[in-house]
């Protein structure tokens, strides 16, 4: 086993990266996994693996690049029986994704807070042979500063909020195939998907069709009534549920997604129809699967979206984890900000 000593490497762009903010862009990260709160093991590693370098860096020394061997001891405080890289492989698989699912979100909250650079980590896949070891370092990049003087411009009050888009979420187990580019569903992924739901339209209105035809050649018998009601309320019913998500979103551009759409990991998602990010028009739409949240101005607890119910029907709210009854707020999903209900 190799030295379990730092092995330093200088990166190329050493330089650059640590001349326009490299340690600003580790804060940055840091502060967003932070307030992503996943109890996860991947984001837990990172967590670890992002205060060293900190570290590192506020005491002058260089840039590294770290082995798995390396990590595992970060984060586990030992280096197992189990071979470090099999150990860091279904890490990475999670942690390789981290810049579709949360990029967008992080450079938001990033230009609220003033900030200018943050980091992104990444993999040195090895070349192979004997004594050649994939190493994991950190890329730094400049915030994307589009919107920010509009967010300056505007006099946030103490009951406002300003919501980003802090992931892109995990699909369920039959949806990842279709929501395989960026969790969003566009082209012909997206009439895929919309044909699912108008082929279950057609086959429920033929099957009440039939059952309506049928009907008029029942008896008065009230048993043969009730057989022939109770089936066909049922498949109004299911019919109604299967379809009722798509008409939502139709006509509000943003719901709360089924659980049936998302992996059992995921909460409190949400489905939206959005005009595609790389379209010069409005006319081009794609449906992703998302989740909005905002930090709560009076306790500084996380707002995730719920569905109004009864005391906000037909629109989403922001509800406070930490007092989710009294820390209420609206939500818009074009200007992406709220103001307080309660």
């Amino acid at each position: 086993m190799q030295d379990i000593d730092l092995i330093m490497e200088n990166d190329k762009n050493q330089e650059n990266s640590m001349g326009n903010g490299y340690l600003e862009g580790l804060e940055t990260l840091l502060e967003f996994v932070d307030y992503l709160g996943l109890p996860t093991k991947p984001y837990q590693v990172l967590q670890q693996w992002l205060r060293v370098e900190i570290q590192r860096i506020k005491d002058g020394k260089a840039q590294s690049r770290y082995e798995a061997e390396q990590l595992q001891l970060y984060a586990d405080g030992k280096v197992s029986g189990k071979e470090p890289s099999r150990w860091m492989s279904p890490i990475w698989d999670k942690l390789k994704d981290f810049e579709n699912q949360h990029a967008e979100g992080m450079q938001k909250r990033a230009r609220g807070q003033g900030r200018k650079w943050y980091c992104l980590p990444r993999k040195q896949t090895s070349p192979g042979g004997q004594g050649h070891t994939s190493k994991y370092y950190f890329e730094c990049f400049e915030v994307n500063q589009q919107g920010a003087e509009d967010t300056a411009s505007h006099q946030r009050t103490k009951d406002e909020i300003v919501y980003i888009l802090d992931t892109q979420v995990i699909p369920a187990w039959w949806a990842r195939k279709l929501f395989k580019t960026s969790y969003k569903l566009a082209g012909w992924r997206k009439w895929l998907f919309l044909g699912y739901y108008f082929l279950n339209l057609i086959i429920i209105a033929l099957t009440l069709a039939s059952a309506y035809f049928s009907s008029m050649y029942l008896s008065h018998n009230a048993l043969e009534i009730i057989k022939w009601l109770l089936p066909t309320s049922v498949i109004a019913f299911f019919g109604w549920w299967t379809i009722k998500p798509i008409i939502q979103l139709a006509d509000w551009r943003i719901i709360m997604a089924p659980s049936t759409f998302f992996a059992l990991k995921e909460d409190n998602a949400q489905l939206e129809l959005a005009t595609a990010s790389d379209h010069h028009s409005s006319a081009k739409k794609e449906i992703r699967l998302v989740r909005y949240s905002a930090q709560c101005p009076k306790c500084t607890g996380k707002i995730l979206l719920r569905d109004g119910g009864k005391q906000f029907p037909n629109r989403l709210v922001g509800r406070c984890e930490e007092s989710p009854s009294e820390h209420v707020y609206s939500f818009d999903r074009i200007l992406q900000r709220g103001k307080a209900l309660v």
